[in-house]
């Protein structure tokens, strides 16, 4: 390994010298610059590789010194009085023995870092003090603690690295310790941001002892600083040697307590972390991924990928090995089948792993089991889509849907709300809903919630509520208790449906039903009195005439369903009973009258009366010959009469008859008894007639 690094600060000093010849051969500004920062660069490394030699001779030389150091110590009680004397009396032995027994029980180390300053600066006869720890990744030093510093210079030596010129950054550099006595007569300090700050700090003289551990591992530093100059004493020196064996051993403690919790922390992770070699195999599994692996840690550490996973699933992650290995960080999402455990949907994350000299060793891996994340994922979309659709159906249906608490008070209102009750959503919630209740039905919300409270729900329950501006509608009430998360009941939803049309349709056709059962009890009272007015001598004319007296109604109740059963005209009754007549070919009845409308009931009457007059005349009167002719006319009379007048011309002398007939039955017995009417009957030669006279 030495003769490796050799080689590269060998070949660093050549890139170094061959980028000063560069430099100075161009005239060119921007290039010389280039070559110059690029021999800095050079150079840098070179001591970064000079570091890591001597500070691995350092550690080698320490480690040797120690043990020779541990081996007289233990052959030669002369050893201790020697350490002893080098003790300047009491205080100082009671000091370090105070600061032993607090690294035994002491588990802040801020406040022991202090202790350690405190003890330097005591033991030093110093005016400040600091320790630094080495980061090896960096090559640095960061402070830990210190005292009497600037806090700007503070800040500034946060960091130092191993070209500081610093007595730190030249400690770290050389592997030694380093006295400076009057940092204004050090060259190597000459004109660096350093010196500006121990300027700042008003430090004039300056040490720095390497911290080292019991195995001779370089750990830290610790300095001490004055503001005169000072050369310290051999004594002294060796008093802070004690010292910094205390403090390289809390610095160690620290590291190893540091260590075993993130160590303890990587294994009891809940996320699935693994590091795993250029080789493929684990070198580290978190408990986490081991139980996903369905086995422990330690029967995953040290195997081959493919023999834990399995082939199919190790196929399917080789080609982000394959990237990781070559330097790239990859991130994905897969399935990947595990044996014996499935497959499994999993994001993942891979990190080169480096050594201390940038090769690529293998990667950290921190592996994400997402698969009952995405199921949950895709079950919460589906759940969403649903409410999204339920809120779409809610507020487009006519329907009032309305939520609200267990004290009545709206919390919800969608859009057929506000078209059922007049209220927008910005006016309704928060406001009872006894806002849409009627004064006097006021008690039925009290007996609602009560209801609900026992976790009732009510079905169709039609009611009357209340509108914005206090019309009244009738609607039916659907009404469920709401549930929260734990089940219990924290408020009612309400689907209110108005029902004032339905309602309203439902009374007409109450009435309408009333009306039609009214109307057929008068018809087949009618058909009734006809069939009993209805006489003759055989029975097919009792047939016939029957016959003819229902057609005749049949016939008005063709106009009255026209008319909505508002009534029938006149004239078309008349028309309809002599239509044989009054037909293109002959026109032996002659209708003429103003527009009049008969009830129902009158009409059906007129209807028979003129059907009875019509029979007598094809029988008897004008019409049964050839050249008879009748004449039908109306006209209103006072006090809402109408008089319609029946005239027979051209056919046989009317004669009264012997007897009284049927027909002529028929028609007085509907006339007087119900219509309340009058009828006169002439019997003249040239033909009949007869004037009826009814009140309308």
């Amino acid at each position: 390994m030495l003769e490796q690094f050799s080689d590269q600060i060998r070949a660093c000093y050549e890139h170094a010298v061959e980028a000063r010849a560069r430099a100075d051969a161009t005239n060119d500004p921007a290039f010389k610059s280039e070559f110059l920062a690029s021999e800095r660069r050079w150079l840098t490394l070179a001591r970064s590789y000079g570091f890591t030699e001597r500070l691995e001779d350092f550690t080698a030389a320490n480690a040797e010194r120690r043990h020779k150091f541990e081996e007289r110590l233990q052959q030669s009680s002369g050893a201790v009085a020697e350490i002893r004397k080098d003790l300047d009396g009491t205080h100082d032995i009671l000091q370090l023995h105070e600061i032993s027994t607090s690294l035994i029980q002491e588990g802040n180390f801020d406040f022991l870092y202090n202790r350690i300053l405190d003890a330097a600066v005591a033991l030093m006869s110093s005016d400040m003090a600091s320790i630094q720890l080495l980061d090896p990744g960096r090559n640095q030093l960061r402070l830990l603690a210190w005292k009497g510093f600037h806090p700007h210079s503070a800040t500034f030596w946060e960091w130092v690295h191993l070209d500081s010129a610093s007595t730190c950054g030249l400690a770290l550099s050389a592997g030694s310790r380093v006295v400076v006595p009057d940092i204004e007569t050090c060259d190597s300090m000459a004109g660096t941001p350093d010196l500006d700050e121990y300027h700042r700090s008003n430090i004039r003289a300056v040490q720095s002892t390497p911290l080292v551990s019991r195995s001779g591992q370089l750990l830290g530093m610790i300095s001490t600083h004055w503001r005169e100059p000072h050369r310290p004493t051999d004594v002294a020196l060796r008093r802070l040697d004690v010292l910094a064996r205390q403090a390289a051993d809390l610095i160690e403690r620290s590291m190893a307590e540091t260590t075993n919790d993130a160590a303890r922390v990587l294994a009891n992770t809940p996320f699935l972390l693994t590091r795993c070699s250029s080789d493929l195999r684990y070198l580290f599994v978190s408990e986490a991924c081991a139980r996903i692996l369905g086995r422990r840690p330690e029967e995953v550490i040290g195997k081959k990928i493919v023999e834990v996973i399995g082939e199919k699933g190790f196929n399917t992650i080789l080609p982000y090995i394959k990237a990781v290995l070559s330097g790239q960080r990859v991130e994905y999402e897969t399935n990947v089948h595990y044996e014996g455990v499935g497959t499994r949907l999993v994001h993942v994350i891979y990190t080169p792993d480096k050594d201390p000299f940038g090769q690529i060793r293998g990667w950290v891996g921190s592996i994400n089991d997402i698969t009952e994340r995405k199921q949950n994922e895709a079950a919460l979309r589906k759940s969403e889509q649903q409410l999204r659709w339920l809120a779409s159906i809610i507020e487009s249906t006519e329907d009032a849907i309305v939520s609200k608490d267990l004290d009545g008070i709206i919390t919800s209102w969608n859009k057929g709300a506000e078209r059922v009750y007049g209220y927008t959503a910005d006016e309704a919630i928060g406001k009872p809903i006894t806002i849409v209740i009627p004064e006097d039905r006021q008690g039925e919300e009290h007996e609602i919630l009560a209801r609900i409270r026992r976790g009732e729900r009510l079905d169709h329950f039609e009611t009357v509520r209340q509108r914005k501006h206090g019309n009244l509608i009738a609607v039916s009430l659907t009404i469920s208790p709401v549930k929260n998360a734990e089940g219990k009941i924290v408020g009612a939803s309400k689907i209110a449906r108005d029902i004032t049309e339905r309602k309203r349709n439902d009374q007409h056709i109450a009435t309408l039903a009333r009306e039609a059962e009214h109307r057929t009890k008068n018809i087949l009272a009618t058909v009734q009195a006809t069939v009993n007015l209805s006489h003759s001598e055989t029975p097919d004319g009792l047939k016939q005439a029957i016959k003819g007296r229902i057609q005749a109604l049949a016939n008005v109740h063709t106009l009255l369903v026209k008319s909505r059963w508002i009534g029938a005209e006149l004239a078309s009754i008349a028309s309809q009973e002599l239509a044989p007549y009054v037909g293109p070919s002959e026109a032996r009845a002659r209708i003429d009258g103003p527009h009049v409308l008969l009830a129902p009931n009158m009409a059906q009457a007129v209807a028979v009366i003129l059907h009875e007059l019509a029979t007598n005349a094809v029988k008897y009167g004008s019409l049964s010959v050839p050249n008879g002719q009748v004449e039908v006319t109306w006209s209103g009379g006072a006090d809402e009469r109408l008089i319609l007048r029946w005239t027979e011309r051209g056919g046989p002398p009317a004669k009264r008859p012997t007897r009284e007939g049927v027909g002529t039955s028929v028609i007085e017995r509907m006339i007087q008894e119900q219509l309340k009417g009058e009828i006169y009957l002439d019997w003249r030669a040239k033909g009949f007639a007869c004037e009826i006279v009814l009140q309308t």
